[in-house]
């Protein structure tokens, strides 16, 4: 039975999308991956719009012969390029390009059925599937690698395996906190994670070890991921990032009954010896060993406070902090130290004061919780790598003493 087209967007009536900027549209994997395999084949042409059918059946060829990308992949590639060939006011012909492009895409759908290659789009792989991610995988633009972080270990460490969430939609806008949150609370992940953490999402922009992990708590954090993952830069990757539950690793301690002889036992028993009553040893008290000490690393905090007298294992130290109001961005990715205070950070991002009449005001992400200026911000965040303080203005309130 030849392969059908319902899950591929050729087939499907294009819902309006919202409006992207052209920049955006040129950043995107499709018109990367477009550009850089036309320019192989024509290293002296400068630009390979507007799209003509000699470009495109250049590039599907180039890639059927490449034979790595999935159909899904494809066809996603091909809406960037459709999407910036119309940004840029030339237009598309439909009549022209539909007929190569699904021609192609039908050809990759049956390859990957006969060869049980062609994966379930709601699903992700776990460790059953054993499959390493090729270039196409990682750059696929369909979907976004998840990675999870055991954070029992000093320092915490990735867990082997990846896993992936679809973000396949005709319309970005329905592209959302929520959604991540329902795609992750439904998808499968490696047996090797054990317990994770679905209600806590974070992010990081870069792959290295110890690249920060920015929180996924409010719509203003999930606007500045969708900014970074619309916009990845070559070489690049934008990652979720899920935390494996935290078990206890030291087992209760059990005491085995002592064994006394049955009275059947005629080898322990001496009849020049009288028998007298038999009474318990006391053990003696088992020692408290203190719990060991684990080396301190940057992103968590084991020196005890001025405020506390016992190191906490558990505690994640904040290591940079970002500063915006709620239209836009003044300072990303501050590094803070113990004596980083909310109002060193604020004259750091804001030069200027506050108008006459007016006052700065320092915010937590959520708009729950407003910080005293002086006040350290490790003493006040804690529990995260990164944080955002919200930055508003508000007029200055004259108080009337006879009133008090």
């Amino acid at each position: 039975m030849p392969a059908t087209r319902k899950h591929l967007h050729i087939s499907k009536p294009r819902r309006r999308q919202r409006s992207v900027s052209l920049t955006t549209r040129a950043s995107r994997c499709g018109v990367k991956n477009y550009i850089n395999v036309l320019k192989s084949i024509h290293p002296s042409v400068e630009t390979f719009f507007p799209v003509t059918k000699q470009y495109l059946q250049e590039y599907i060829d180039a890639k059927k012969k490449q034979g790595t990308i999935k159909a899904n992949s494809l066809d996603q590639y091909f809406q960037h390029i459709e999407s910036y060939n119309m940004a840029l006011g030339h237009g598309w012909d439909s009549q022209e390009f539909e007929p190569m492009m699904r021609d192609v895409l039908e050809e990759l759908v049956q390859n990957e059925e006969r060869t049980g290659q062609r994966k379930i789009s709601s699903t992700t792989p776990g460790d059953d599937d054993d499959e390493s991610l090729g270039q196409d995988d990682i750059n696929d633009p369909s979907s976004i690698q998840i990675v999870c972080f055991d954070m029992l270990h000093v320092p915490p460490v990735k867990l082997e395996r990846n896993a992936r969430i679809p973000m396949v939609t005709n319309d970005e806008s329905i592209i959302s906190l929520p959604y991540l949150h329902n795609a992750i609370s439904t998808a499968k992940f490696p047996k090797k994670w054990g317990k994770v953490d679905r209600s806590s999402i974070y992010y990081r922009t870069e792959t290295w070890k110890d690249a920060p992990h920015y929180a996924l708590s409010d719509e203003n954090a999930f606007k500045n991921f969708w900014e970074n993952w619309s916009n990845q830069r070559e070489g690049s990757e934008v990652q979720l990032i899920l935390y494996a539950k935290q078990r206890s690793t030291t087992p209760a301690a059990t005491i085995q009954p002592l064994q006394l002889p049955s009275n059947n036992d005629s080898s322990m028993i001496s009849s020049n010896i009288p028998l007298a009553p038999l009474t318990p040893r006391k053990s003696p008290p088992l020692r408290k060993s203190p719990p060991p000490r684990l080396r301190q690393i940057p992103s968590l905090d084991f020196s005890p406070g001025p405020d506390s007298a016992t190191p906490s294992p558990t505690f994640i130290q904040l290591k940079s902090v970002t500063i915006r109001s709620p239209t836009r961005v003044y300072k990303q990715n501050i590094a803070v130290s113990d004596k980083t205070t909310f109002s060193s950070l604020l004259s750091f991002a804001i030069k200027k004061p506050a108008p006459q009449g007016k006052q700065f005001v320092l915010q937590s992400a959520d708009g729950e919780l407003e910080y005293m200026p002086e006040d350290p911000v490790r003493k006040v965040i804690y529990g995260s790598l990164h944080a955002d303080v919200i930055v508003k203005m508000e007029d200055v309130r004259e108080v009337d003493f006879a009133q008090f």
